[in-house]
């Protein structure tokens, strides 16, 4: 071939390699707190890798390698880039994985003394869960079915298909103990 100056030369092939954008893909995108969620990417090709990260900016690294398992306890974001492992590699990837489920709050219990009368257990959310516990019966506390002292009770709802459970204690206050006048009171 003849170059812009008049000079013959011999041309060589060029060998030029992409690195694509890796697929991913979520074996669960919704999963419980604490359950574990498996990310795995695909499209590698020869003596590409994966890289996965927990920022886009790829500063965090996490693991390496096709798969990747995590055990979120909130929604969690995750990135792989494919390298070829001479400083190419592609743009990030992000997945979502996402905790289903619900956050449960429950308000206090007044203390009660181990005589008075049954109490509503409301102040909940969302409604519709179960409670549990000593001297709970049909979502009410009964003091006088409870030890005096501290109760433990347990809130229990589903939504989703994640069960969340809450905690809060109630006290049971001693009767008083009767006082009888002495013989020289009488």
């Amino acid at each position: 071939q003849i170059n812009l100056n008049g000079c013959l030369g011999v041309a060589h092939p060029v060998t030029v390699e992409t690195v694509v954008a890796p697929v991913t893909s979520v074996t669960r995108d919704s999963v419980c707190a604490g359950d574990t969620a498996t990310v795995t990417a695909s499209g590698a090709q020869g003596n590409q890798q994966y890289f996965w990260y927990a920022d886009a900016a790829g500063t965090l690294l996490l693991d390496s390698g096709a798969t990747l398992q995590l055990v979120p306890q909130t929604d969690d974001t995750v990135y792989v880039v494919l390298s070829d492992g001479s400083g190419c590699q592609s743009s990030p990837v992000a997945t979502t994985v996402t905790v289903g489920g619900t956050s449960v709050s429950v308000g206090s219990v007044a203390a009660s003394c181990a005589n008075d009368a049954p109490l509503s257990l409301a102040g909940v959310a969302p409604g519709g869960g179960v409670w549990s516990g000593p001297g709970v019966s049909a979502n009410h506390f009964d003091p006088s079915q409870a030890s005096v002292g501290s109760n433990t009770l347990t809130y229990t709802v589903v939504s989703a298909g994640c069960t969340t459970s809450v905690q809060t204690t109630a006290e049971v206050l001693p009767l008083p103990a009767p006082v009888f006048p002495s013989s020289e009171e009488r």
